[in-house]
């Protein structure tokens, strides 16, 4: 008797709960940053691509006593047993 009961209990409580519907007109999303109000659909152009010295050139420091910066290649592989 007391399956029964349980199975009762659940079967409502679950029928209960089905007639649930998400909002098909959700409200709009508004976003406030510090650049000031956007719209999400707006679309920006890409950054300039970098310019790098040539060979025996240094990168210019942003900063006092900021490491030298040393342009390099980045089409090494990285794997488990090899990451150097």
């Amino acid at each position: 008797m007391k399956k029964i009961l349980t199975l009762a209990a659940i079967v409502l409580a679950i029928s209960g709960c089905s007639g649930q519907q998400a909002d098909t007109n959700p409200a709009p999303v508004n976003i406030k940053s510090l650049g000031g109000q956007t719209e999400i659909t707006e679309i920006r152009p890409a950054d300039a691509m970098p310019v790098y010295p040539s060979r025996g050139k240094a990168i210019e420091r942003s900063f006092a006593d900021q490491p030298p910066l040393i342009p390099h290649k980045d089409d090494y592989q990285i794997t488990i047993a090899k990451n150097g």
